[in-house]
């Protein structure tokens, strides 16, 4: 049984939320209890010696910082409410975040392609879900979570009400006319229940045969190996590349900054986006008009 403490802790949180960080606090425990000591009596030096660990294991850098999210975060909570006289891993050291993410994602033809064959020749409800990763950006979690009456309209265009967005956070986006397609025959008539279904029993899509399906699908498409995150990641990247401004893309992809988009970028080191080729041109064009005035 997880320290009633950890329950205390996940409370607040949303369900999926909960969920991720009690795994990771489930394995903390554990650890703990090789090095006997509670969790509530751990120090740095356990937390860091935990990181090494998990190091040690081959995790990158991100997924240590996933996994140590959660436990600087019940340090912190168990700091506040007193039931530890110090926060231990208030110091403790994080591994560097890289700059950019380093997910593979489809270019655009190959995207094009891969949409074209889901369209033919994948089930409704894995086509509705590549059309919703690649052209709207939605992540896995908050796409499979979708039900049929989060679909609405907003004048001519078709809305989708994404009720768990991360932190909790509901939003609603508009679709494009393909995406919108695909999710009205995911829906295939049913006036209820989970949009996104299995073949067999009608049960909502599950991550495992989510996993399975898409990898089917993106095989025979004939396009690069791609997960469901990367298509997101790619939605992002080809966003900013067609030059559509960053804070559409930001709020469109559900960031709370700007700096998360950024992240996301896989073009980011582009040389031709460098900004002095743009403002080269306008510079030497307002010097040009500057002249003709004289």
């Amino acid at each position: 049984m997880p320290a009633p403490e950890i329950l205390d802790y996940l409370t607040p949180y949303a369900p999926r939320t909960q969920e991720n960080y009690f795994g990771y606090l489930a394995r903390w425990e554990s650890w703990c209890a090789s090095r006997s000591c509670d969790i509530l009596t751990a120090q740095r030096a356990d937390i860091e010696a935990w990181v090494s660990h998990l190091r040690n294991r081959g995790l990158s850098n991100n997924a240590v910082r996933s996994a140590l999210t959660p436990v600087t975060g019940f340090y912190r909570w168990a700091s506040e409410q007193e039931l530890v006289t110090r926060d231990p891993a208030r110091f403790v050291r994080r591994p560097p975040a890289p700059r950019s993410s380093n997910r593979d994602w489809l270019s655009a033809p190959d995207l094009a392609k891969l949409l074209r064959h889901v369209t033919v020749h994948s089930g409704i409800g894995i086509s509705a879900a590549i059309h919703l990763f690649a052209l709207s950006g939605t992540r896995p979690g908050e796409t499979m979570a979708l039900d049929i009456s989060d679909i609405g309209r907003y004048g001519d265009l078709t809305t989708l009400r994404l009720r768990h967005r991360k932190a909790g956070a509901s939003d609603k986006i508009s679709l494009s006319a393909p995406t919108a397609r695909a999710v009205r025959r995911a829906a295939d008539g049913r006036s209820r229940g989970p949009l996104l279904v299995t073949e067999t029993n009608g049960y909502r899509l599950t991550k495992t045969i989510l996993r399975a399906r898409f990898a089917e699908a993106v095989a025979s498409a004939g396009v690069p190996r791609i997960t469901p995150y990367g298509l997101r990641v790619g939605f992002i990247t080809l966003a900013l590349d067609a030059g559509i401004p960053e804070r559409d893309v930001m709020i469109s992809a559900g960031h709370s900054n700007s700096a998360q988009t950024a992240h996301y970028d896989r073009l980011r080191g582009n040389l031709d986006r460098n900004a002095t080729h743009a403002l080269t041109e306008w510079i030497l064009a307002a010097g040009r008009g500057a002249i003709a005035g004289i």
